[in-house]
């Protein structure tokens, strides 16, 4: 959602420096140097800089912190820690055979079973606690940490050292990024960090090593020419006869690995090794045809049919899983890519490459990718519920899982996923592949912000030439002035002021900057309505208990009740008419009249379930696999609704850009701009499977320069910008020129489009063939120069060789409505 209320979990952003410390090492020891004396104290919201000498004579180095947030009652624990060594970030772990983290595992587990990352990114898991001691015991209740201490990180940093020199740790404290205060309004605790312990050790011990495979490098020189390197799947996939399969790649085996609950029991396996354990019943058979193989799997509850097909360089495989009883059963299941020799150094889960994580879910981007250090081969779910269910997760070979899927009486699903072998190690091929395969490279029209109260026709000019705009929204219905102070929903009908300000701005751009659209903001699942949980009982999003959800800390933010109801049709409930009152409010013409919507949390919203019915397909599962609780992912049960709600808006003649992308193959196949928010670094992976689009960061850009190091992230990340965060701008800058633009390739640093290609690395680039070409080069600053790189033209393709320095940007545009002679435009 659109709004400025952190969770206590989410991840927090470069904080204003208001403390700086400087510490020399009080005491040394002869293998240890301590920064900082016992109940040191880092303020909340503040970065702490400590400097030690390194000497040469050592093996590795160990830096030892133990720390809480001072708080005087257990509150849990979130990723307020931002540690650096030497400017670098410190993370969990250098690939997936290098963890830094050495005296406990990288999940905390709460004394309840709950599983928490430890970091995330370089920002590390602190505790709320009054002492260093009491989450270690009995006295925590709920909140007790076991399976290693709660307060204390030792963490192999040799890689991030410089040896024989001044070396610098941060400290950053990102509570105030975060607004951690105001969920403790009561007790007003400090929140300041609290530290035990803070040391660096010149171990004689081994260093776990440095990274596997270095960084990748740019260069003007290098030729950014580089088609997937998709393999031919009939050279190096083989079907085994327990079912499986194995991949024979450059420098990387492979085994793929399946496996499917029994009730009351384990699970049933298709092997690659022959040996398809399970349960008694269990039998398997493979029978080959030309391009095609067919697996059969049958057990005492349910029969699987598996199809393999060999698509030139991937494989579909489709598993058609029939219910053989006359009850509803679960049947959680796992597709896995093993190396059995330890060949796979890196992996992506969900297009995430931290090796420190080793699980995800929720997302938009239902991938896995395994690399070694010459190949690599993707996975990813394709169908609806597979996507929406899917757990990715890294475990000695990395795969998607499903932990809640279920089957009705004498029911059949087909779960649908794709396979691709590379002979690059590249993310981003594996990627451009399902790209093609999903059909999602379709044109992103135009550039877009928050804001459609602009001012003057002249300031709404100014902004859509800087920018490059084709889009303005309306924000989340705010009226701090009046009764009501926000408006979700249904209740947006009653909040007739807003609505009369906003037919005034939609009517100022259409006269001011006609060739930008208006788009006014709706939520399908927020309902601020007082009335509305007896209006739309029958559409409430509720919990195990039979109470309707309510996002508490929403609710605290504003004052109002946040709760959740959910348009769903099969069979139809109430509040699928009221959004689509909703949009007709927005759109007709003697109402607000907008030329668009823009549909907030279209696919992601805080809640996964409602317990007020079933989809058909999921439920909780117990220990044995047998159905616990059936419920309904909320995704789901809606998504046949959002597809008509789409259909209605597009027939009204209406705009549509949507936050957070298609997280299934329904709406991946309904083509209109979404993006995603970006709050954690790695956020626009999410998008690489839909529209290729990076929200702006609004917590760290603040000014100009901010918002040019936010795009230089964005596109590193291979995705186009939308602003979020609008600070003044001097000039125009390469969003002027980013849009129109259609996918081709996305890869890290540039991305290849059919009109144009956006860049923030130098290299040599084309389009493919000999059009001219205008280059729009921006510099360090943002500000368009008059260079234009170095132009050629060899075997019917011009080339573009761009030196660009640091921070550097540039557009190499294909010059419209211009042909060389001969050829028809």
């Amino acid at each position: 959602m659109i709004k400025c209320f952190p969770a206590l979990g989410q991840i927090g952003h470069v904080v204003q420096t208001v403390l700086m410390i400087a510490l020399s090492a009080a005491s040394v020891a002869a293998d240890r140097a301590t920064l900082a004396p016992t109940g040191h104290v880092v303020s909340y919201g503040t970065t702490a800089e400590y400097t030690f000498q390194s000497s040469r004579d050592y093996r590795s180095l160990r830096l030892t912190l133990s720390i809480r947030m001072d708080s005087p009652h257990c509150a849990g624990s979130t990723h307020a820690l931002r540690l650096k060594l030497n400017g670098k970030p410190i993370q969990g772990a250098i690939d997936r055979a290098h963890n830094r983290l050495l005296n406990k595992p990288l999940l905390a587990r709460t004394v309840s079973g709950s599983e928490l990352p430890w970091v995330r990114g370089a920002d590390w898991r602190v505790v709320y606690a009054p002492d260093f001691e009491i989450l270690e015991s009995a006295k925590a209740g709920k909140n007790r940490l076991v399976g290693g201490s709660a307060y204390r990180l030792v963490l192999d940093v040799t890689d991030l050292a410089a040896p024989g020199a001044e070396n610098k740790v941060t400290l950053e404290h990102l509570g105030e990024t975060m607004g951690l205060r105001r969920y403790f309004s009561q007790t007003n605790p400090s929140l300041d960090f609290v530290l035990d312990e803070l040391a660096v050790e010149f171990s004689r011990e081994p260093s776990i090593g440095r990274a596997s495979r270095p960084d990748e490098e740019f260069r003007a020189e290098r030729f950014m020419v580089q088609p997937p390197a998709g393999a031919e799947v009939d050279k190096v996939v083989t079907v085994q006869p327990g079912g499986g399969l194995k991949i024979s790649l450059p420098g990387l085996s492979l085994n793929v690995v399946s496996r499917f609950s029994y009730q009351r029991g384990d699970f049933n396996y298709l092997s690659a090794d022959g040996n398809c354990k399970g349960e008694p019943a269990w039998k398997v058979v493979v029978s080959q045809t030309a391009g095609e193989t067919r697996i059969t799997g049958s057990g005492k509850e349910y029969r699987l049919e598996r199809t393999v097909h060999f698509a030139g360089d991937h494989l579909e495989v489709s598993d058609r899983l029939t219910n053989l009883t006359d009850e509803a059963i679960g049947l959680a299941f796992d597709n896995r890519l093993v190396s059995p020799a330890n060949e796979i150094i890196d992996a992506w889960l969900g297009g995430n490459p931290d090796p420190a994580v080793v699980t995800m879910d929720r997302l938009e981007n239902s991938s896995v990718f395994a690399a070694g250090r010459e190949s690599g081969c993707g996975l990813i779910a394709i169908d609806d519920v597979y996507r929406i269910q899917s757990v990715l997760y890294f475990d000695q070979g990395t795969g998607a899982r499903s932990d809640t899927f279920a089957l009705g009486p004498k029911d059949t699903y087909t779960l649908r996923w794709n396979l691709y072998p590379l002979l690059r190690s590249d993310y981003f091929d594996f990627i451009n592949l399902a790209r093609r395969d999903l059909g999602v490279n379709f044109t992103i029209p135009g550039g877009f912000q928050f804001g459609l109260g602009a001012g003057s026709d002249e300031a709404y000019r100014q902004m859509a030439t800087e920018r490059g705009l084709q889009f303005m929204a309306s924000g989340v219905w705010f009226d701090r002035s009046g009764e009501m102070k926000c408006y979700h929903g249904e209740h947006m009908l009653q909040a007739t002021q807003l609505q009369q300000r906003l037919r005034e701005h939609c009517a100022n751009i259409r006269r001011g900057i006609p060739h930008v659209k208006s788009l006014v903001y709706i939520h399908s699942f927020i309902n601020t309505d007082p009335a509305g949980p007896k209006k739309h009982a029958d559409a409430r999003i509720t919990d195990e208990g039979g109470s309707q959800y309510e996002n508490k800390r929403y609710t605290q933010d504003t004052g109002i009740p946040f709760f959740y109801n959910y348009p769903a049709l099969d069979p139809e409930n109430s509040y699928f008419e009221a959004i689509k009152r909703i949009i007709d409010m927005c759109l007709d013409k003697d109402k607000i009249g907008a030329d668009g919507i823009y549909w907030d949390e279209l696919d992601w919203i805080s809640t996964k379930y409602t317990f007020d019915r079933w989809d058909g397909h999921s439920a909780q599962l117990d220990d044995q696999y047998r159905i616990h609780r059936k419920m309904a992912y909320i995704h789901l049960i809606s998504l046949t609704a959002k597809v008509k709600l789409i259909e209605y808006i597009r027939n009204k003649g209406g705009l549509l850009i949507g936050n957070s992308v298609a997280s299934t193959d329904t709406l991946s196949r309904i083509h209109f701009p979404r993006f995603v928010e970006t709050a954690a670094g790695w956020y626009p992976a999410r998008s690489h499977l839909y529209s290729p689009i990076s929200l702006g960061d609004h917590k760290t850009v603040k000014d100009f320069p901010g918002l040019l190091e936010d795009i230089r992230a964005k596109l590193m990340w291979g995705t186009v910008y939308y602003y979020y965060a609008a600070p003044k701008q001097p000039y125009p800058t390469i969003t002027a020129k980013m849009f129109p633009f259609t996918p081709v390739e996305l890869h890290r640093g540039w991305l290849l489009g059919k009109e144009k290609i956006l860049t923030a690395v130098p290299g040599t680039f084309t389009l493919g063939d000999d059009d001219p070409v205008t280059v729009y080069w921006y510099d360090s600053a943002g500000k368009l120069t008059e260079q234009h790189g170095e132009e050629r033209l060899q075997n019917g393709r011009r080339w573009i060789r761009l030196a660009l320095g640091e921070k550097e940007m540039a557009v190499i545009e294909r010059q419209p409505n211009v042909a060389p002679p001969g050829r028809p435009r």
